[in-house]
């Protein structure tokens, strides 16, 4: 079962293999960190721009520049995290898998930075 192209702001991630065995996904990629690494699972440097990808489409400010493609500070700063908790824990035999966009989205609120608590000093400048 393949997702519609670019489904992924509905259905969240969809992958698969083609018919040659390579991975494909229900959206393109957008982010490229190394000339030569597409988004995919078989190396740490595929899974890190697989997990770029998607949480560059999760979250919508873009403040950095990718070699292509502009993301952010927090995607960057996510995407290892991301790889290790979401991503190595699938077979590593798998010919198709799926992460709802629910799902994605509640690992994004469950990593987002705290609210920075304001100082004394900020507290009293304010009375």
């Amino acid at each position: 079962m393949r997702g519609d192209h670019d489904s992924f702001a509905t259905q969240g991630v969809i992958a698969w293999h083609d018919e040659c065995h390579r991975e494909r996904f229900n959206f393109e990629q957008s982010i490229w960190l190394y000339p030569t690494v597409a988004m995919g699972s078989r190396s740490r440097r595929e899974s890190e721009v697989l997990a770029l990808n998607i949480l560059t489409r999760l979250i919508p400010t873009r403040n950095v520049r990718a070699l292509v493609g502009v993301t952010s500070k927090q995607a960057l700063r996510l995407a290892p995290l991301f790889v290790t908790e979401c991503l190595t824990a699938r077979d590593p035999e798998w010919t198709h898998w799926t992460m709802p966009i629910g799902t994605l989205r509640a690992w994004l609120a469950s990593h987002r930075e705290p609210a920075r608590s304001q100082t004394s000093l900020e507290v009293k400048a304010q009375l």
